[in-house]
């Protein structure tokens, strides 16, 4: 699994029929001439949004989209190497990744999704096509080709199906916890973790823990009629060396540190990203709906 494919930049059914029922912002506000009436719908709204039985309907709104409309992630960050708890900046990361639900029916839904990541060099700005390795002192040759589209299949309680890790052994599992309601915020946090033994053809073993914070506004919650709900998220992993890194046998871990949000349109992503992504990508995002499109296998 590629680090942008795990970070497409990751559920719905009938407890989304039971979030569109709540009041919304504006219905609760004209309600106000009776006495107490917004005030105690809006706390029967805001409890349904704290039931943990709302959890993956709300995930579906926060992470992705009530509508089947194509929409965008991204993250900026940094990349360290983790050894003695000595924390050592690599470089800066570039995220994007583009998204389209499908409705499947019976409270199931697909994502198809499609990311890019860029590293680029922490004073500079520039892309690093050829990276020195701080800790090994080695130079280590970045490469960047084109991804393919990745589709995972929700239901009502989260994932069902998803593209496989191509390692013999290989276990995947997600997590959500929450909703945790703060001010006027509400808040989702997101891990997805990987586990694959060393192979028999040299592949040294593998961990993967990716975790995200995520953060929307009540109000758009509240608010049925917004099938695009605004969300901010945090991300953090701990993983072993990628191979790219040729740390060897070294003992040590890789830790990210990333923040970005949710777009309605291309346009609106990082001026960064999209320079590089033209660059080294353009086709892509000259027609994301065709990005999105798996190709037939013959």
């Amino acid at each position: 699994m590629t680090q942008a494919a795990r970070r497409q930049l990751l559920q719905g059914g009938a407890a989304l029929l039971t979030l569109a029922a709540l009041p919304s912002a504006q219905a609760t506000a004209h309600k106000a001439d009776r006495p107490g009436g917004a005030r105690a719908d809006r706390a029967t709204a805001l409890a349904a949004l704290a039931d943990p039985a709302q959890r993956h309907a709300i995930y579906r709104r926060m992470r992705y989209a009530s509508h089947q409309d194509i929409f965008y992630w991204w993250l900026q960050g940094t990349r360290y190497g983790l050894i003695d708890n000595e924390l050592t900046p690599f470089f800066r990361m570039e995220v994007g990744s583009m998204h389209r639900c499908r409705d499947l029916g019976d409270g199931r839904y697909s994502v198809t999704s499609l990311g890019l990541i860029y590293f680029t060099d922490l004073q500079s700005g520039e892309l690093l096509e050829n990276w020195l390795n701080p800790i090994t002192g080695k130079s280590v040759e970045f490469k960047y080709p084109r991804p393919g589209p990745r589709t995972v299949v929700y239901g009502r309680e989260g994932i069902e199906s998803e593209p496989g890790f191509p390692a013999a052994g290989a276990q995947q599992r997600h997590e959500l916890s929450g909703p945790d309601i703060v001010g006027d915020d509400l808040w989702l946090n997101e891990a997805s973790h990987l586990t694959a033994p060393a192979q028999s053809n040299g592949a040294p073993a593998l961990r993967v823990h990716d975790m995200y914070a995520l953060r929307s506004p009540v109000a758009a919650l509240l608010d049925a009629r917004q099938r695009f709900v605004p969300c901010h998220g945090s991300f953090n992993d701990f993983n072993t060396w990628s191979p790219r890194f040729q740390m060897g046998d070294r003992p040590g871990t890789t830790v990210a540190r990333c923040q970005g949000r949710k777009e309605a349109s291309l346009d609106a992503l990082p001026p960064r990203f999209l320079a590089l992504a033209r660059r080294l990508h353009p086709q892509l995002l000259a027609d994301p709906a065709a990005a999105l499109t798996p190709e037939e296998k013959s």
